[in-house]
């Protein structure tokens, strides 16, 4: 299976927010283990994140992001496949920390959008 996975609060921490792009933070925890599991179970992984886009940034800043974004997994020795750096990835699953999975009830989903709070920012 191609699994996209969210970089930022997925896999970065990210406790601190974007600030000035800089990559701060360790990986979230059971974050390897969970990556070297699904790796070895034969996934293809394909990470994502707004910080390769180049709409976002110009298109120098998206490749040092997705530089650096290499380096950090390969520090962490977090295995992946390819970052992706543009659009939606082709993936038959995602793994995001700001995600509603839609289960074809509306009705459901508007109550969870309604309740959804990020699982690591605390509120002020």
């Amino acid at each position: 299976m191609k699994i996209a996975v969210d970089f930022d609060g997925v896999l970065h921490g990210y406790s601190k927010g974007w600030g000035d792009g800089t990559i701060y933070d360790p990986p979230v925890a059971g974050a390897k283990e969970a990556m070297k599991r699904l790796k070895e179970q034969g996934h293809t992984l394909y990470i994502f994140s707004t910080r390769t886009n180049p709409i976002f940034k110009n298109k120098e800043a998206s490749a040092d992001q997705k530089k650096a974004m290499e380096t950090w997994m390969k520090e962490h020795d977090i295995p992946f496949d390819k970052v992706w750096t543009f659009g939606k990835p082709m993936a038959d699953l995602f793994i995001d920390d700001r995600a509603i999975g839609f289960r074809g009830q509306w009705e459901q989903t508007l109550r969870e959008v309604d309740e959804f709070k990020v699982w690591n920012k605390t509120e002020e």
